[in-house]
């Protein structure tokens, strides 16, 4: 099962609100999760280095500092 959220704006805190939610996903529908992808417009680097550390994909138009 694949799990995706889209997001004008994205940063760290939302990367660990997909994490959770992809736990609780796997927990309710007794599936496991394969992958997760953030879809933003904008996202800050801070948080594509979170997505990185915990397997989340990252599509994105803007880095915003």
């Amino acid at each position: 099962m694949v799990v995706i959220e889209v997001k004008s704006y994205a940063d760290e805190e939302d990367m660990d609100f997909l994490r959770d939610k992809t736990m609780y996903v796997e927990r309710i529908l007794n599936k496991r999760v394969i992958k997760a992808y953030m879809i933003t417009v904008n996202v800050t680097r801070d948080a594509i280095e979170r997505a990185k550390q915990l397997g989340i994909e990252v599509v994105y138009g803007n880095i915003i500092d």
